[in-house]
């Protein structure tokens, strides 16, 4: 199976993205001498989001890669069984050559 570079990329930048954010936010809302978090927990919660989208991009190409994998498996078994086997005569044949293997 094949690393998709990409989707791995986009794990680490929402990763990145939350630490960040949640870090940002937090120092900005102590260097503001405010009572009131709003400026931390409103950060922190639009960085989440953000890396969370990011993340799960990343996590949508890595599937999408699993599934091109196993498609082109699926496609070079059809192939060996299509170059290995003789063809069948009539429909007849085809049934009763595949009933063993159901």
């Amino acid at each position: 199976m094949r690393e998709n570079s990409i989707g791995k990329t986009l794990n680490v930048i929402g990763t990145l993205t939350i630490g960040i954010g949640i870090l940002g936010s937090l120092i900005l809302s102590a260097s503001l001498d405010m009572d009131s978090p709003i400026i931390f927990i409103g950060g922190s919660v639009a960085s989440f989001i953000s890396g969370m989208t990011f993340i799960g991009f990343g996590e949508i190409i890595s599937l999408l890669q699993k599934n091109a994998d196993k498609q082109d498996k699926i496609i070079d078994l059809l192939e060996q069984k299509t170059n290995d086997s003789s063809t069948p005569k009539s429909v007849l044949q085809d049934i009763e050559s595949n009933l063993p293997e159901m």
